[in-house]
């Protein structure tokens, strides 16, 4: 019979011991998750349809209908709020529990990344703790933007990276290419650090070969039918979106953007 002093013979608790850091470190995440809430409740994004959030809406409700502006952003964020306003139905309500769950899940994805990348599970908390007090990343989720998007993709894409780098197999490699994929369709000023990030994972990995070539199947199968999409219309092989108008914008140093097209007796103003 196993001693009482046996350590396999002592039963572990059920509870690990939280040390009065990660106490606090928890009671402040507690508290940003509630601010977040708060925050879609009180400034509801359907309360905010001007400017860019009108025109993400606008062309949110009409996703199979082609013009100049709605094909210049990417395609992601566009399907995305598409769904949302069909699952929410615009209902003032049913916006704010989107915009409040995904307001607190981004925050969330950036501390599984953190965990993937510091020893430290206190420095993972206090990341997690940061980024969910951040008020410009509190203050965002009032408004239908790309953004909001954007941010918990970054996470969740630098996640599936760290994860490909501990567990180097095809599966763990393709979801972080796909995770790249779409934050790249989310806003294409990610594309750079997509490609860092997958080449250093790629250029490690056992499998090389076999990771280049279903990664390129992907990219092929995506990103070919958006660009002939986009080239039918627009004539540009844009399948992130068109950044020459925002460049344009940019070095002009104009305050107000003017634009006229027009494509076999349709007009746009904008």
């Amino acid at each position: 019979m196993p001693s009482s002093l046996d350590p396999l013979s002592t039963p572990k608790p059920w509870f690990r011991a939280i040390r009065p850091v990660d106490a606090v470190l928890y009671a402040l995440i507690v508290l940003g998750c509630g601010l977040r809430i708060y925050n879609a409740i009180a400034h509801n994004p359907i309360d905010h349809l001007w400017s860019d959030p009108q025109r993400h809406w606008d062309h949110a409700s009409k996703p199979l209908e082609p013009s100049p502006m709605a094909l210049f952003d990417p395609l992601v964020y566009q399907t995305w709020l598409s769904i949302v306003q069909r699952v929410t139905m615009g209902i003032p309500g049913l916006v704010a529990v989107y915009a409040a769950a995904l307001s607190v899940a981004t925050p969330w994805f950036w501390y599984r990344f953190l965990r993937e990348t510091v020893d430290s599970r206190t420095v993972a908390l206090a990341g997690w703790a940061a980024l969910a007090l951040l008020p410009t990343w509190i203050g965002i989720y009032s408004y239908f933007m790309s953004e909001t998007l954007l941010l918990p993709m970054i996470g969740l894409s630098l996640w599936m990276t760290r994860r490909a780098q501990r567990r180097p197999t095809l599966q763990t490699f393709l979801a972080m290419v796909v995770a790249w994929l779409f934050t790249g369709l989310t806003r294409g000023v990610t594309i750079p650090l997509a490609g860092i990030a997958c080449a250093l994972v790629w250029f490690c990995h056992p499998q090389k070969l076999r990771t280049a070539l279903w990664s390129s199947l992907i990219l092929a199968a995506t990103l070919t039918p958006i660009a002939i999409r986009n080239y039918s219309f627009l004539y540009l092989w844009a399948p992130h979106g068109n950044g020459w108008l925002t460049r344009i914008y940019a070095e002009s140093g104009r305050r107000e953007i003017l634009l006229h097209f027009v494509r076999d007796g349709a007009r746009w103003e904008y």
